[in-house]
């Protein structure tokens, strides 16, 4: 009888935990995405303004078997609410994400990660200072991606086995830098350490090399062996490079495939690995109302870089603009060019400028341009 009434104790706190669970929609462009929600066990709206993490899987994944992963029971604990979102098809039928791939699919997901921030924070009152991204393989891709975008809204980032896109390469130069943790094996057949890259994406050196430059990388860097005490043929270097605008940091996998990492076949846990990491950092300057969904989808890829600037500025996306403007504080016009990708900026004098987007159903959009 006691084993009976201990085994039904085992149950209820079995149902308890996965009652903490949640399968979510929400509606993006007039399409039900989904995604799963875990709260904290003992969780308590009323005393409690928790950290989210947002969870992307990989190629043909899905967001239910993430669940299974571990990263819930660390919540418990640790205390944030991990979200996983679901990819849909692209046009093979694999579950991905629109992250300027050749194996993307064609959705707004850089809204639907903004919305799905939106949505639990209005009903949990999250820490608006404290979202933070996982992504492995293909979700690491889009991770990357979404900072291109959201810079605004995410305090850090883990990306496993994933790098970014040739087009982020060029793209992504934000506002200010967040923090990054890459994790990748020398040995990855499926998205290649180095050596020869695949369509439309970069390799780890390109990657780190292009965060090097945005988080301010002064030359030098530690470098951390971890205990190799698992007999699993790789051997782990955490290189932590030294940068002025924001950490950077590098888990070197020798010898290791396309895999993530996992106790106890593994040195470590990769999730223990991203939320070590995560948890040190807050966003200084957070927005709390996401992307407008209502305005034109392209207008918040709408961007220039570099800023400040002394010589010549980048349009990203310049193909789907008509006309770029710029004014000086006054209102004065004082250029005007057709849609182009580089504009010489050399003839304005020091001092703020605005830069004006006009797209091709004329709406407007200006933003800060500062020349030095």
């Amino acid at each position: 009888m006691r084993n009976i009434f201990l085994l039904l104790f085992v149950v209820i706190r079995f149902l308890d935990a996965t009652a903490q669970q949640t399968y979510e929609t929400i509606t993006v462009d007039n399409q039900v995405r989904e995604y799963y929600k875990y709260l904290p066990l003992n969780y308590d709206a009323n005393t409690e303004n928790l950290p989210i993490i947002i969870v992307l899987h990989g190629l043909g994944g899905t967001a239910l078997s993430l669940t299974a992963g571990g990263i819930n029971q660390i919540a418990d604990t640790a205390r944030f609410i991990p979200l996983y979102l679901q990819g849909l098809p692209n046009f093979l039928g694999q579950n991905s994400w629109n992250n300027g791939t050749g194996l993307a699919s064609t959705p707004d997901d850089i809204l639907f990660i903004s919305k799905v921030i939106d949505e639990v924070n209005s009903t949990h009152g999250i820490d608006l200072t404290k979202v933070y991204m996982v992504g492995i393989s293909m979700g690491a891709i889009m991770t990357f991606h979404t900072l291109t975008v959201l810079n605004n809204r995410i305090a850090a980032v883990s990306c496993h086995i994933g790098t970014m896109s040739t087009q982020d390469i060029t793209n992504y130069n934000p506002t200010f830098p967040i923090p990054v943790q890459q994790i990748h094996g020398t040995n990855d057949q499926t998205v290649p350490y180095d050596g020869t890259p695949l369509t439309s994406l970069s390799l780890v050196p390109e990657t780190l090399n292009k965060l090097k430059t945005v988080n301010g990388w002064l030359g030098d860097s530690i470098i951390t062996n971890i205990p190799d005490i698992v007999n699993d043929g790789i051997n782990i270097e955490k290189i932590e490079y030294n940068c002025t605008g924001a950490p950077l940091e590098h888990w070197k996998l020798n010898g290791a495939d396309h895999i993530f990492l996992y106790q106890p076949a593994n040195d470590t846990s990769g999730i223990f690995v991203s939320w070590y990491f995560l948890r040190q950092f807050s966003h200084p300057n957070p927005i709390a109302v996401g992307i407008d969904e209502n305005k034109p989808k392209h207008q918040y890829l709408f961007d220039f870089y570099p800023n400040p600037a002394n010589n010549l500025i980048n349009i990203t996306n310049y193909n789907q603009i008509e006309i770029i403007n710029i004014y000086n504080t006054n209102g004065q016009l004082m250029s005007s060019h057709n849609s182009q990708q580089q504009i010489n900026i050399n003839h304005l004098s020091k001092g703020l400028y605005f830069i004006e987007f006009i797209d091709e159903n004329n709406n407007r959009f200006k933003k800060k341009l500062i020349i030095n």
